[in-house]
């Protein structure tokens, strides 16, 4: 098994997996976790948790266990950051299987979760002062064309705030510090902040796979993960 100061290749989840339990039963996951930093980089293993990650499969959720149980920084926040923009579908289900057995886990995805939807919430009121105050005809019309209203769903809420996004900056007239100000706000809730699925080397395929129906903006900082950053072996 490549370990300890050696290359390792994974190229699919199944692979990932396999490591993880070998770890877990020789006792060495704090090896596997410093392996991971550099081995997730990888293209094709990228694109896997893509893959499930636009899919809103539920290993998502083991991967982010997993994470947790590997201390894994890097993974953790990616997998953080796909579980939260899918809760709104599958938080109903997902919430038993944290609750039962990893509670700290769900503090922390119930907390990126109300972040997210604060910044819902702020957003929603500037976007619609916006819209009422600023924008042609065009722009509502094109609205009611495209996406007819904002509904409730995280999903739909995405989608429409890129909808929006792209008209104002598309179709709106006067100088752009009049509308400037207002895309600054959507972007930042629009903005991917995924570490793996951010990397220039990927982005085209997020296009691809429709990641624009999910918020990825769930942000989380070393600091605040779920274990003791100084502990070096658990």
């Amino acid at each position: 098994m490549a370990m300890y100061n050696r290359r390792c290749d994974i190229e699919v989840l199944e692979q990932l997996e396999d490591l993880f339990r070998l770890a877990d039963e020789y006792l060495a996951l704090p090896a596997v976790s410093t392996l991971l930093d550099s081995a997730l980089w990888g293209i094709t293993l990228r694109k896997a948790i893509q893959e499930i990650g636009t899919a809103g499969d539920p290993r998502i959720l083991d991967l982010l266990i997993m994470a947790k149980r590997l201390r894994q920084p890097i993974l953790f926040r990616e997998m953080l950051g796909w579980v939260v923009g899918h809760w709104s579908s599958h938080g109903k289900e997902w919430i038993n299987v944290l609750r039962k057995d990893h509670p700290n886990i769900l503090l922390v995805v119930l907390e990126a979760y109300s972040r997210l939807w604060e910044m819902l919430s702020r957003t929603d009121s500037l976007v619609a002062k916006y819209l009422r105050d600023n924008c042609t005809m065009q722009v509502r019309r094109a609205l009611a064309i495209h996406y007819g209203s904002s509904e409730e769903s995280l999903m739909s809420k995405a989608r429409y705030y890129r909808i929006v996004a792209d008209l104002i900056s598309e179709v709106t007239p006067g100088e752009p510090d009049s509308y400037l100000p207002i895309l600054k706000v959507l972007y930042r809730l629009l903005e991917n902040t995924l570490p793996l699925l951010s990397s220039s080397h990927i982005k085209t395929d997020c296009n691809a796979y429709d990641c624009k129906n999910i918020f990825l903006c769930a942000a989380w900082a070393d600091v605040d993960l779920p274990w003791d950053p100084n502990e070096i072996d658990w």
